[in-house]
């Protein structure tokens, strides 16, 4: 092994070669342990959090909900997108959570996925390049199963 690094995780790795796989992915190739902090490419947004003490989640009556707005204006693309110096629209996305301890626990991480830029991203949908979930899944709808 030329010039080996050894991970937090215990595993040793050629450092060109895992300087390389961090590129894509900041995770230990073996066994999948997060090495450093993961940002994401997120563009410049808000994300804002309320409970409706009027209305619950499907599933969970007689709680109380929480509403996350996520919003982003329209803008142009960095070096890290798919098109850079194309222009992209704004959106606006709601999502839902039971106000329990197991939503605040996500609501916290949610908030922290934010921060790190890991919630949305830019993606192609057929021709125009749009603000779109980057793999974390929120409930959106307020009817049961969607």
């Amino acid at each position: 092994m030329d010039n080996p690094r050894q991970l937090d995780c215990g595993h040793a790795f050629c450092t060109e070669c895992i300087e390389q796989h961090f590129a894509v992915k900041k995770t230990c190739p073996t066994c999948g342990r997060v090495c450093n902090v993961i940002k994401g490419d997120q563009p410049p947004g808000t994300m804002t959090v309320e409970i409706d003490r009027y209305s619950s989640c499907w599933g969970f009556p007689n709680v109380n909900q929480i509403v996350i707005r996520y919003n982003f204006g329209g803008g142009t693309q960095g070096s890290d997108h798919p098109s850079p110096g194309a222009c992209y629209d704004g959106i606006t996305k709601t999502a839902y959570l039971p106000d329990s301890d197991e939503g605040r626990d996500v609501c916290r991480m949610l908030k922290l996925a934010f921060k790190r830029k890991l919630v949305f991203t830019i993606g192609r949908d057929y021709m125009d390049d749009v603000i779109t979930w980057a793999d974390i899944h929120h409930k959106t709808d307020k009817r049961c199963n969607a």
